[in-house]
């Protein structure tokens, strides 16, 4: 096959490595468990990783760890043609294909990315993974996959689930919008639809902002996307009720229903949060 068929970059990006030595580094969300890790351990062994997975809607899965610290989560840099994308942490889930004995791994280990929206163009791009030290050498730090793609553009909908309702009236889920990963989305409740007049009754809203690794992983979307609202009282009446969840497109500003949704559910007056 010519080369002018095909969707590869040019030459010279696919062969030319970046240079993650000198190039600035976006700082990564925080680390699963907290702001920084109290211990640095010195560097003995490299980073070791994997890339496992690219699908076909541009999400990177894969581990990393550093075996001086297995407790520990390292960072993953990713790079578009040659130059510095975005970093993010190898946590939670676990891992059950490492390498060294089963158990003694840790548990905070998997990494999973979506491409930005920049790079969704219809052009060739050169995507480079590395798995970096824990103490943030980055002379020897790995090079764990790359992989020419071209992705179309295109708003993405928004994602969310409508996961529960449980026995103390605690509704629970998630919801984000891949084109603004970061940036919280407020999930709209509804309970019974709509009034006498045919208007939607709204019964609150929440930011849905909570860490959710799972989330996380299940996206390649960075950043908290869980949330949890109470119902209120009036609707602890003993009586049948109905729960629609939904969540704006930050693109089009379109309500779209969640996952999940509707839900019923009864409650009694005498249960309390």
């Amino acid at each position: 096959m010519s080369r002018s068929s095909r969707t590869d970059p040019s030459p010279e990006s696919a062969a030319m490595p970046p240079d993650i030595d000198t190039q600035p580094v976006e700082p990564p969300p925080s680390p699963p468990g907290g702001d920084g890790n109290p211990y640095i351990p010195p560097r003995v062994n490299r980073a070791l990783g994997a890339w496992e997975d690219f699908t076909s809607t541009g999400v990177v899965r894969g581990w990393a760890l550093d075996p001086d610290w297995l407790e520990g989560s390292i960072e993953v840099y990713f790079y578009v043609d040659g130059l510095m994308s975005a970093a993010t942490y190898a946590g939670p889930p676990s891992r059950a294909n490492l390498p060294g004995e089963p158990g003694t791994q840790g548990e905070n280990h998997a990494f999973s990315w979506r491409i930005p929206d920049r790079y969704r163009d219809g052009h060739p791009h050169m995507l480079y993974a590395y798995a970096i030290d824990f103490s943030g050498f980055r002379g020897d730090s790995p090079l764990i996959g790359q992989k020419d793609f071209l992705l179309q553009p295109g708003n993405t909908l928004p994602l969310g689930s409508l996961e529960q309702i449980d026995g103390a009236g605690v509704v629970k889920g998630w919801a984000l919008d891949p084109n603004s990963e970061l940036e919280p989305l407020t999930v709209s409740l509804y309970v019974d639809g709509l009034d006498k007049q045919q208007r939607a009754v709204l019964a609150g809203q929440v930011l849905a902002h909570l860490p959710r690794p799972d989330v996380n992983e299940l996206t390649g979307c960075r950043g908290g996307h869980g949330f949890e609202w109470a119902i209120p009282p009036q609707f602890r009446d003993g009586l049948g009720h109905t729960l629609q969840a939904y969540a704006t497109d930050t693109t089009t500003q379109v309500p779209i229903a969640l996952a999940g949704s509707p839900k019923t559910f009864v409650l009694t007056p005498s249960e309390e949060l």
